[in-house]
């Protein structure tokens, strides 16, 4: 985990001194940070991704931890996703569209509850690694985009189709455009 951290900070500081100097325009670079829910367990969720233009591509790392969480209780289960992708978007004064598909990466992890031969109940852990296919749409507005263009609200619907458990949802999220 520190290795991507690292990763991703580094990634952050080389495209953002390349793009953060452009206009907004077709080239730039964004980031969002949001809390949604994930199905098909209603999990909670947060999210970030780090997302930048050249020309007409447009290219997005993300990283995700959706659980089921409960009231006094460890999750049920949870997961971490790691994503990349390419895609295209549209954007104005005032709005942002962006639509991605790549692989990913899902560390998930399910735990349950077995009566052990004293009567105790111990937590049994079942981890496992998979391969996915992420998909991803942003839609942004940025109702004080004459005063200050950077920053927006919006949602993030996203789906990931992999071997352990599919699954999709949404994040409202902010969005941070070209002030890194």
């Amino acid at each position: 985990m520190k290795v991507f951290l690292v990763a991703a900070a580094l990634l952050m500081t080389i495209t953002g001194r390349t793009y953060s100097q452009t206009p907004v325009g077709a080239d730039g670079m964004w980031v969002t940070l949001g809390l949604g829910l994930a199905q098909p367990n209603t999990d909670y969720g947060l999210g970030a991704s780090y997302n930048f233009a050249k020309k007409q591509n447009i290219y997005r790392l993300g990283l995700a931890s959706e659980a089921a969480l409960t009231l006094g209780n460890n999750p049920s289960h949870y997961r971490y996703v790691l994503n990349a992708g390419v895609g295209r978007r549209a954007f104005g004064r005032y709005f942002m569209l962006a639509q991605f598909v790549g692989p990913a990466l899902v560390y998930a992890v399910n735990r349950t509850s077995i009566l052990s031969g004293d009567g105790e109940y111990q937590d049994h852990f079942e981890r496992k690694w998979t391969p996915g296919l992420a998909a991803d749409a942003q839609f942004f507005v940025k109702p004080l985009g004459f005063i200050l263009p950077e920053v927006g609200i919006g949602v993030d619907l996203f789906a990931n189709i992999n071997f352990v458990q599919s699954f999709y949802g949404f994040r409202l999220s902010l969005l941070f455009h070209n002030t890194l």
